[in-house]
Order: C-alpha cells, then structure tokens, then sequence
C-alpha cells in the first residue's frame, strides 16, 4: 500500500516548508515505512509551494507511482517513479483555472488520465500510449465539486468519470464517446464486486437521509451464465401442477400496481 500527502513544516523566519509526501507499505500486517519527501515543483520558493493543493495518486501498470498536484498558476504539475524506484523531476502538464483537487486512474491496459475541476469545465489529460508523457485532453463541460471527482473501471480501455455538481449536487457520469455528462440524484460512489457471479458494476447514490438505493449490471466484456432450468419439483412421469400467477404479476382485470418515482436531474 502506498500514501501520499502534503506536509507542512515550520521552519526559521515564521514561513512553512512544503513537501508531498509518501509512505509504503512493502506487505500486510507490516508497519508503514517512514515518510518521503518528494518535494514541490517550487524547490526554490517556498510562497509559491505553500500554495499547492492536495496530491492524487496513481499506480501505473509496472507498479509505478505517479503523484499530481494543482500548481500556484492553477495549472497542473506530476511527478513520476521509473520501475528502478528513482523518481522523475517534477513536470507542468499545463492547463489553468483548477480549483480543487485533481483525480487519476488508470485503465486495466495501463493507459492513465487524469481529471481536475474548474469553474465551468473539468479539465482532462490522459496518454496516447503507455509510458509516454500526458497530453491535455478535450474537457468536459460541467462543473463539479472539489474532492468529488472520481473514476472507474468499466472497460478494459475505458474509464467513467463521475462527480458531484456544483449547482444542485446532482451525480454526474461522463465516459469517452459521450457527448455530455449524464445525471442522476444524490452522491454515488462506484465500485466493482462479483454479483450473482458476474463481474458488476455497482452505484450508491443518496437521495435523501433516510434512503440509499444501489443498482448494479454487469461489467463490459462478460460473458452471461446460462442458469440451469427451473426444477419442476414434481416426480418424473407424473402430471405437472397447474402453473401459479407470480406475485409481481396483477390478475387479469387488476390494474398493476404503480411504479417507482423516478426524480429528474437538476
């Protein structure tokens, strides 16, 4: 397990010293190694560092850390390790206007993107290839709350991005190929799990204090089960009982009971 962080550390004359930090967790049940420093991408001007925000963290395909920090300009800056362990000097992956913090994931073949709110767009960078620097990529028209931004896997080339809405704190989710983010009601959090043995993706989404409906489907790329057939549970060559209405479905004549509200998007 690794961990980053920004550390803050008084030092002669009243001023703070600034570092991102990690620490790592070489195997469970073991304790955390010591803090590292891996420094600001402003060595020499402690004013400009101490305006940095708060780091987000990748692991990259060979095992690799790569650590991303909004900058003084609102920009965005990263540094990378290289498989030997040593670490690449910071580096300005451009772009301006950040106002929180940024996210990054990376895709099951290895390619990264990474994604930082702004007033009214969140800004995007991702790699054409992997192992090569990151390019600025086409942003995404919406704004979304700081800390709200993040990402999973739901295809072996693809991430969903979802964040919270500024303006009614409506879930957004936005992917590749979409023209624009679509919507839905509370705060969602994703995550993969096997359900009903199949690779799903599952969403928690709050619609007020006292409910949290969850709703899943499967994966992209998995192949349904074929589920054995119903057991009859009459003895073989004895004539099968006379079939039983289900209980979700209404006699004939009745009216079906109403559906569930649906709440639009703010």
């Amino acid at each position: 397990m690794q961990l980053v962080g920004l550390r803050r550390t008084p030092v002669a004359g009243g001023e703070l010293a600034t570092d991102v930090v990690q620490a790592i967790q070489y195997q469970s049940g073991r304790p955390m190694r010591d803090w590292y420093a891996l420094g600001t991408p402003y060595a020499q001007d402690r004013a400009l560092a101490a305006t940095i925000g708060l780091p987000a963290a990748v692991v990259d395909a060979e095992g690799s850390l790569h650590v991303f920090v909004r900058n003084a300009g609102g920009g965005v800056c990263g540094r990378a390790q290289v498989p030997n362990g040593r670490w690449n000097k910071w580096a300005d992956l451009k772009g301006s206007g950040t106002l929180g913090l940024p996210a990054a994931a990376g895709t099951d073949h290895g390619l990264m993107e990474v994604l930082a709110p702004a007033e009214d767009a969140v800004l995007r960078w991702d790699q054409e290839t992997r192992g090569v620097k990151f390019r600025r990529a086409a942003d995404i028209a919406s704004s979304a709350a700081d800390g709200s931004v993040s990402s999973e896997r739901t295809g072996g080339e693809r991430l969903t991005h979802y964040w919270r809405d500024t303006a009614g704190g409506a879930v957004r989710a936005w992917r590749e190929g979409m023209a624009a983010p679509r919507c839905s009601v509370g705060r969602a959090a994703p995550g993969r799990s096997p359900c009903s043995g199949r690779r799903s993706t599952a969403r928690t989404a709050r619609s007020s204090p006292s409910a949290a409906p969850t709703a899943a489907r499967p994966s992209p790329r998995t192949r349904r089960r074929r589920s054995p057939p119903p057991s009859t549970g009459h003895p073989p060559g004895s004539p099968a009982p006379a079939p039983r209405p289900s209980p979700s479905t209404a006699p004939a004549g009745s009216s079906s009971p109403p559906s569930a509200p649906t709440v639009p998007c703010a």
